[in-house]
Formats: C-alpha cells, structure tokens, sequence
C-alpha cells in the first residue's frame, strides 16, 4: 500500500511533465515508470542483502533479485527512451527511509525484514505486472508485462520458502490463481 501511494505521487509529478512528450496511455507509462521504480528498489535492497543478510538462502536469493530486476530494468528503460516515457532517476523517500533501516539491521534480523519487505514487493509487482500483461494498451510494454510476469510469481514463491512461510504462499497462491481465472472470464 505504501508503495502505491508513493509511486502514484511519483507518478502524478512525473506525467505533468511528460503528457507531451510520452506516446503511450496513461495507464501504460504508470505501469513503466512504476515497474522500473519498484526494480530500483528491488536491487538496492538486494545489494543491501548482500552486505548484511546471515543466511546464506538470502544471500543466494538476493543475488537472483539483482540479476533478474537489473534484466527487467534495462528492458523498461529501451521501451521507455523509444516511447518518450520518463523514467525515475532516484529512489522516493519512503522507500529511501526503508533501505536505511534495513542497513541499520545485520544477521537474522536484517534477514526477517529483508525477507517481509520482498514477500510484500512481489506481491506488488505480480499485480502490477498482471494487470498490465491483461490490460495494457500498448503492445511492446504489455508483452514485457506478459514475459516479465512468470518470473515474478517465481521470485514470489521464493520468497515466501527462504521466509519458511510456505503456508503464507499456499495462501497467496490460491487468491492469486483464483483472481486470474476471474480476470481470464472477462
């Protein structure tokens, strides 16, 4: 939720700038600049894992995080420079405030937070990235949505076992299937 709020500010100050530049919907540069927003988060505090995480599954994970998002990153920013999208540059203060007290953290502590603030980010992003590869206009960033989007549910699913909450995915899992085949119907 909180992601939402700051990305929809994000947003707001950033469309006024570019409505006459951006040829894509306005729907379709939300998700762009949101997607890119969200993997620039991703990658920090990954890179923040890598540095204080005491479990070596966080660190393993972590590493995919930086790997995948980096990828996913640099596919948004080709698609946004030749759609005239722009793309934030720095991390918003909320999620600023956040990396600095997971820094603060170190060992298991660093780990359970890390590991909560993921759950949390990819939940976010496998509805973000879904509702664009179901109804997003523009072809290009709707078939990244598309591509992107197995690769989220993964990184979700993985998040959930290295927080040994494989009941909580369970759960998840199930709303999120069902949300699909409801979304499929229409």
């Amino acid at each position: 939720m909180i992601r939402s709020l700051t990305f929809a500010a994000l947003v707001a100050g950033l469309a006024t700038t570019a409505a006459a530049q951006s040829r894509v919907p306005i729907g379709d540069e939300y998700f762009a600049m949101t997607a890119y927003s969200s993997g620039m988060v991703e990658i920090a505090t990954s890179r923040l894992a890598l540095q204080h995480a005491a479990d070596a599954n966080v660190r393993k994970f972590a590493e995919q995080m930086i790997k995948d998002h980096t990828e996913a990153n640099n596919k948004i920013v080709e698609l946004a420079r030749s759609k005239g999208i722009p793309l934030p540059t720095v991390i918003d203060a909320i999620h600023s405030t956040v990396m600095n007290r997971l820094a603060a953290l170190s060992g298991s502590d660093f780990d359970k937070a890390y590991m909560k603030d993921q759950i949390c980010a990819h939940k976010e992003a496998v509805h973000l990235f879904g509702n664009e590869a179901r109804k997003g206009e523009d072809s290009d960033l709707k078939a990244l949505a598309q591509k992107t989007l197995p690769t989220l549910e993964s990184h979700t699913k993985m998040a959930f076992e290295v927080a040994d909450e494989k009941d909580e995915y369970k759960k998840f899992e199930k709303i999120h299937n069902y949300a699909k085949e409801v979304m499929e119907e229409k």
